[in-house]
């Protein structure tokens, strides 16, 4: 993976947009670069923007980005919105992601909203990115898809942590594990350290609870269960024969409590007849009245038909005496009415006579309005003319007055100069400026001519040192390839003589043992002629030393002969720049023309004095061509000026004539109003005629109302006299009726009286609520009666029942004997079959139990086994050995590495001794010291950089695993080197350019910032926020 391109806004101290290309110079054509800035200035937020882009958190806060609150927000202070934005190529292609974050309506002070993640593709077709997915979970998905590693493993594997390595390094025992564990990620052999110990403790707990349980829940012996079932038939047997002999008792008391019943309910029920008694004699008066009224039932209509005449003939006679003092009451407003009749007839008369008079009056004051309304409009006409006569009056004086005041102001302008003069001059310089310019052009193109010259003499001049210095540079190279070379050789022929050396001398002893016409028993042999040689004592130290020797040599050679080569480069190089410059002033000189025919020091003052000529006269056609534009305008002015005061003449004369008609009509105007105001006042003609018309409509309905009023007034009066007839006719038919019925019910209750009679009978509701209450009694004194004699009938039998029993004392002291006796045993019987019930429950129980035990014996022993091996409390037993195979294998990359940095240093792991505690402990071997083992704590300040870079490049590539990582940041870790060692350290970063892998580094180291020269500078701008810049 290659990071291509960061995009931030808002993160942090960045504030605004920020865009750092690395496909662009100068990061594109240098790999190593460096990130400086001071404390606070952003440094580390970029490292932040490429994790927050592609997976959403970031190292230093990986739970902040979804908080509502905005804690710990990575939003700049004071904005409303952020982002985060990565472009990358992986082996499956190129692929931007994108975080965002805003607040409401993008306000600083807005609520924060949930943040945004986007991924899209590269297209080649359109140029342009395709979106493959929004949604959190899959963005996470294919990000870690394409990248190939998921947060953890990409951070290891990206941010290096070649500070952690050298803590590691120079740390003692107990520190070492914490620290591989934090830089490696190895956390989890430790929890399943505890894990195991936690599960073997949990599983001997869980067998040891279960055991105290099956101790606990053994069943009875079988003597024991033998004797409870033989208590438990006795005891059911004596309970069956106390509960026979209970019912027995049981049955005998009820027959005493059922004759005592029956003596109560006998008692009652005599009390019972002669209350039904009482209440029968308390009804006689009551039964009196009911049977009076009975034998007067067959007559209870006539009697009712009698009241009802009596009612209506005092109904008639009322509804009679009213209607007679209406009809009197409404006579003399009838002849109230008969008068209103006459006179409204005679005001209507009136109004109709002096109708023609008012008709001619209204006929002459319309004519008058007709002419005074078309007097008002040509009146009006003429205000109008008059008015628009003023303003165009108004408005020409003021153009007047606008004219001469910019007549006055133009001639000021122009000084007082003539417009014919200054057209001529500016005629003429228009003429003489081109061709002054025309001049000046030339004598510059004369004088770059020999510029241009003079600087090809210089550059061909240069060109055949620099061919020199070449020729001299190549022959160096030449004779320090070849030395080098002869070096090369020696040093290789050393080390084969320095190994053939130790080996004959590791040799020696098989040689003392060989037997002639034996084989060799390492190579077969059975001829041994060296078998009698004694090797040259201290003969390896010496070619070891004369190794050395050469060694140093050989890399001196390979310095000088590096150096040779990139100077002879930079010759080569320089040779093709100045080669091409001077083509391209050859191409210059033809473009510019020929030689000129006067020298320098001529050409220079012309040009001088021309330019002094040019500048002269252009000031002064500026000026001119500045006032040319005011003469037209002048000129306009003045027939503007002549235009206005022609107009202002004309206006004022019809402004004259105008007023004299107004004159005119306000006196034929005053006069036909006054001739109106004679005639009808101020009041309009229609007005007028509206108003008699009203008048006679008034009169007409009036009078029609009046007319009306009578007519109904004397119907009334007839009404009444008809309505006296008719209730006379009735009264009378009413009072036969009801003297034929009194004289048909006296024959028919005599002697009794009609009055007598009629209080004598009661209504129906009465008598129908008596006779219910009288059949009431009746029957509650029967029903009474009747159960009176079934209960003493009752209690006879049952008297005779129990003449042979016990004494009813002496059977209740038996029942509750037996009941006592009988509630005891069968609580000692539930006991017992409890006991019972339980002892089966445990025999069942403790199957299950036993087999569970098992079980749990089988799963204490299983995790026993896996405490033994990988438990601990604390952790550390598994981790140290899980740590000890990571630590294995990140010696064996980082041996890969630490050959391609620095050849001479090889690590190994130093393992513990049988029994021993692992101590994770790390040697390192020099080559260059005939494999001379240390310890890393005798590492130098630049040999403890190189073996912690080394791992840390290591520990990228163990959490990369097959991913090629292609941009690599080093964060810190640089500032406790001195200058040497930094040297040093900068020199092994460069080889690392070769891989192809592109370094950033960020330190506030003030030497590295002058070693690199390609940086990302973080540059402050005030209230804590910076700006990203870049230099090379």
């Amino acid at each position: 993976m290659r990071i291509l391109r960061i995009g931030i806004l808002n993160l942090n101290s960045l504030k605004g947009e920020q865009v750092i290309d690395f496909t662009k110079p100068p990061l594109a054509d240098n790999p190593l670069y460096a990130i400086v800035g001071p404390t606070g200035a952003g440094k580390t937020t970029i490292l932040d923007a490429i994790t927050l882009a592609l997976y959403g958190q970031t190292e230093r806060n990986k739970k902040e980005t979804d908080r509502v609150d905005g804690v710990n927000s990575v939003m700049t202070h004071g904005t409303g919105e952020c982002r985060a934005e990565v472009e990358y190529e992986t082996l499956s292609g190129r692929y931007r992601n994108v975080w965002r974050r805003h607040r409401a309506h993008r306000k600083p002070t807005g609520n924060l909203a949930a943040s945004q993640h986007e991924i899209s593709r590269y297209n080649p077709t359109t140029g342009d990115y395709d979106i493959l997915a929004t949604k959190k979970k899959k963005v996470a998905r294919l990000t870690e898809e394409f990248v190939g590693l998921n947060y953890e493993r990409f951070v290891r594997s990206v941010m290096l942590t070649q500070g952690a390595f050298d803590r590691f390094l120079k740390s003692d025992a107990g520190d070492k594990s914490a620290i591989l564990e934090q830089i490696t990620g190895t956390e989890i052999y430790r929890q399943l350290s505890k894990g195991a110990f936690q599960r073997h403790k949990v599983a001997r707990e869980a067998y040891e609870r279960l055991g105290q349980t099956v101790d606990d829940a053994l069943p009875l012996s079988e003597e024991e269960r033998a004797q409870l079932d033989q208590s438990i038939g006795e005891l059911a047997a004596k309970i069956e024969r106390d509960t026979t002999q209970l019912t027995l008792v049981n049955t005998q008391l009820a027959l005493y409590e059922k004759a005592a019943k029956l003596e109560s309910r006998a008692a009652q029920a005599l009390e019972t007849v002669g209350q039904a008694t009482d209440r029968w004699t308390s009804l006689a008066g009551e039964r009196e009245q009911l049977t009076r009224s009975e034998r007067l039932d067959p007559y209870r209509s006539e009697l009712d038909q009698e009241l009802k005449l009596t009612a209506d003939l005092v109904a008639t006679e009322g509804r009679l005496t009213a209607t007679v003092r209406e009809r009197q009451a409404a006579a003399p407003a009838l002849a109230a009415a008969a008068v209103k009749v006459t006179e409204a007839h005679h005001r209507q008369q009136q109004f109709q006579d002096a109708a023609p008079e008012r008709q001619n009056k209204l006929d002459q004051a319309e004519k008058l309005e007709a002419k005074l309304a078309t007097l008002n409009h040509d009146r009006q006409r003429a205000a109008d003319a008059q008015a628009l006569h003023q303003r165009t009056r108004q408005q020409l004086e003021e153009e007047r007055r606008k004219s001469q005041t910019k007549i006055a102001d133009l001639t000021l302008r122009l000084n007082g100069r003539e417009a014919a003069s200054i057209e001529a001059t500016l005629q003429e310089l228009e003429q003489r400026l081109p061709e002054l310019q025309a001049e000046h052009g030339a004598t510059e193109r004369s004088l770059q001519y020999l510029k241009l010259q003079h600087q090809l003499t210089a550059k061909r001049e240069l060109q055949v040192s620099l061919r020199h210095q070449i020729t001299t540079a190549t022959a160096e190279t030449a004779l320090l390839a070849e030395q080098e070379k002869t070096a090369g050789k020696q040093v290789d022929l050393l080390r084969t003589q320095v190994e053939n050396a130790r080996l004959r001398a590791s040799l020696q002893e098989h040689r003392r043992h060989l037997s002639e016409g034996q084989p060799c028993p390492l190579c077969g042999a059975h001829d041994h002629p060296y078998r009698d040689e004694v090797p040259e004592p201290g003969l390896a130290d010496r070619l070891m030393v004369e190794r050395t020797h050469a060694q140093n040599a050989l890399t001196e050679v390979e310095n000088r002969h590096d150096e040779s080569r990139q100077r002879l480069q930079s010759l080569q190089e320089k040779l093709r720049h100045e080669t091409s410059r001077i083509k391209d002033f050859e191409r210059e000189l033809q473009e510019t023309g020929t030689a000129p025919e006067h020298d320098e020091d001529l050409l220079k003052a012309r040009r001088d004095e021309l330019a002094e000529l040019m500048e002269r006269s252009g000031t002064q056609l500026q000026q001119l061509r500045q006032l040319r534009p005011l003469l037209p305008e002048l000129r306009a002015a003045q027939v503007d000026l002549g235009h206005l005061e022609k107009q202002l003449a004309e206006t004022g004369e019809q402004w004259s004539i105008t007023q004299t008609t107004l004159e005119d009509l306000d006196r034929q105007i005053r006069s036909a109003t006054e001739q109106k105001q004679q005639l009808i006042g101020d009041h309009a003609v229609a007005e007028c005629r509206r108003r008699f018309q009203q008048r006679e409509k008034e009169l007409r309905d009036a009078l029609s109302a009046a007319e009306q009023n009578h007519q109904a007034l004397a119907g009334t009066i007839a009404a009444h006299r008809e309505r006296e007839m008719m209730l006379e006719e009735r009264r009378d038919k009413i009072i036969d009726e009801r003297n034929i019925l009194r004289q048909q019910l006296s024959s028919a209750l005599a002697p009794l009286p009609l009055a007598q009679a009629r209080q004598q009978l009661l209504s129906v509701e009465v008598a129908t609520r008596i006779r219910q209450r009288v059949h009431e009694v009746d029957g509650e004194r029967k029903t009474a009666t009747a159960l009176a004699q079934q209960v003493e009938d009752e209690l006879s039998a049952a008297r005779t029942a129990f003449n042979d029993l016990p004494r009813e004392e002496k059977l209740r002291e038996q029942y509750e004997q037996l009941t006592g006796t009988v509630s005891a045993a069968r609580e000692e019987l539930g006991g017992l079959r409890l006991r019972q019930r339980q002892d089966d429950e445990r025999i069942h129980k403790l199957v299950d139990l036993r087999a569970q035990l098992h079980q749990l014996g089988e799963e204490r022993d299983r995790w026993a086994r896996m405490n033994e091996l990988i438990g601990s409390a604390d952790g550390k037993k598994f981790r140290s050995f899980a740590q000890s195979i990571t630590l294995q294998r990140l010696v064996r990359l980082g041996n890969r590495h630490l050959e391609t940095i620095n050849p001479r240093y090889r690590m190994v792991y130093s393992p513990p001794p049988p029994g021993g505690k692992e101590e994770l402990e790390l040697e390192i071997i020099d080559t260059y010291m005939e494999d001379n083992r240390r310890t890393m704590s005798t590492l130098s300040g630049g040999e403890s950089f190189l073996v912690s870079l080394a791992l840390a490049l290591a520990l990228a590539d163990l959490a990369g695993g097959k991913r090629l990582i292609q941009s690599l940041f080093i964060d810190e870790g640089f500032g406790t080197l001195d200058g040497k060692t930094l040297d040093q350290a900068m020199a092994t970063l460069e080889q690392l350019q070769a891989q192809g892998k592109t370094i950033g580094i960020i330190s506030h180291v003030q030497q590295l910032r002058e070693r690199i020269h390609c940086q990302i500078r973080l540059e402050p701008v005030g209230d804590g926020f910076s700006r990203i810049e870049l230099a090379n």
